[in-house]
């Protein structure tokens, strides 16, 4: 975990109660009273090493040590699953994240069974395929910039990158199917804008030339350019449709998607101003989308909980990151104002008092669920982070640590 300097979002009142609510999060998920599911071992393993580092007491200090014990042995069984949210890569990136070169064995046995699967992975996005892959390798060489498979890892995965790579009309872009259609998607999670910013970070380990800089650009150019016009539900859509050389028809206008991490705005600005500044290209289209998100109206947003992926807590971490990035004291007040609003989602009984949805948008019963993205510990994650004690580091699984100002 970084010990590098990062200032803090909260301050006062508000701060007081977001580490309360990091803390009732904390106790619950101590006291063992929810069902962890494997696919959330990691996520919990993961929001203790940052709890405890926050108030080591023997008891968080104890449930971190049973998070890690309940980790490792998950590593050491079968995975359904390679992909980073809820499989291998994941539960390797935070065994990593946690424990560095203290897992050495372990994680040079996750390496070979990621090598092993690259070529015949389907997919190419973040939280299935590839760049998934290739977050977990950065991950290791964070630790390690010389380890030979790792590095080795990330080649492959950028040159898979490459290789899948197609030339559309404005630029550079990556299909995937949805719902039986060929599409275009812009977002972070399953998206072109997830492919951006693990192409940046190659370059900041040297697995990286000219033609992927070319690549990268072309990329950027392409997501730009499905920017519609400002509009108080924002910019960017979910995905478009692929173009098709035979069709000549006007082209596809979608409508924007949700203000989240995983699509709309917030995603493709932080995750474009990673890359751009990772490889010296203009961030300034990303900086200004951004002031747009922090003065976006609530009921625009659709955002109804708390969570990480596309709640209030994860566009408050986001508006924070890009505060810490620029110095811009409006995107401060942005981030300070979402978490407040992830803290009005609180009420009786959950986990630390915080509920999630029926996922998908589904009709049904919130539950209280310990995920990363859309459960307890990402919004718990979240909050530590805006007190500013530590540099929350656990965001490279999201891409979305940038680089800070004049670097």
């Amino acid at each position: 975990m970084s010990d590098g300097h990062w200032p803090p979002i909260l301050t006062g009142p508000v701060a007081s109660a977001a580490r309360a609510a990091a803390r009732a999060i904390s106790d619950d998920l101590a006291r063992e009273t929810i069902a962890v599911e494997a696919g959330d071992t990691a996520a919990v393993a993961l929001f203790f090493a940052y709890a405890a580092g926050e108030w080591d007491d023997d008891a968080t200090n104890a449930a971190y040590a049973r998070a890690v014990e309940r980790l490792v042995a998950q590593l050491d069984g079968e995975h359904s699953y390679l992909h980073l949210f809820g499989g291998l890569a994941g539960d390797g990136w935070v065994l990593a994240h946690i424990a560095g070169d203290g897992a050495g064995d372990a994680l040079a046995a996750i390496d070979r069974a990621l090598l092993d699967q690259l070529a015949s992975t389907p997919a190419y996005d973040l939280g299935e395929g590839l760049v998934g892959f290739g977050a977990y390798f950065v991950e290791r060489l964070v630790n390690d910039p010389t380890a030979a498979l790792p590095r080795e890892g990330l080649a492959r995965v950028v040159s898979q990158l490459v290789a899948r790579s197609r030339a559309v009309p404005e630029g550079a872009a990556w299909e995937t199917t949805r719902s039986g259609r060929t599409v275009l998607d812009c977002g972070a999670a399953h998206g072109v804008a997830g492919v951006i910013a693990l192409l940046g970070k190659a370059f900041d380990f040297g697995v990286a030339g000219p033609p992927e800089r070319e690549l990268l650009a072309a990329a950027v150019t392409w997501l730009w350019a499905q920017a519609g016009p400002v509009t108080p539900r924002g910019r960017f859509p979910a995905q478009v449709r692929a173009p098709d050389p035979s069709d000549a028809g006007p082209g596809h206008a979608p409508h924007p998607t949700r203000t989240a991490w995983c699509y709309g705005d917030p995603g493709v600005a932080v995750l474009t101003w990673g890359a751009c500044a990772r490889t010296g290209a203009s961030i300034a289209d990303a900086r200004e989308l951004m002031a747009l998100v922090a003065e976006r109206d609530l009921k625009a947003t659709g955002i109804v909980d708390a969570g990480l992926c596309h709640g209030a807590s994860g566009l408050g971490h986001l508006l924070g990151r890009a505060y810490a990035a620029s110095g811009d004291v409006a995107l401060r007040a942005a981030s300070t104002r979402w978490f407040e609003r992830a803290l009005a989602f609180r009420r009786e009984g959950g986990i630390g008092g915080f509920w999630s949805p029926p996922p998908g948008g589904q009709t049904g019963d919130w539950s209280p669920t310990p995920g990363f993205l859309e459960g307890a510990t990402g919004i718990g994650l979240a909050l530590l982070g805006a007190l500013g004690t530590a540099e929350p580091a656990w965001d490279r699984l999201l891409l979305v640590d940038l680089p800070p100002a004049g670097q």
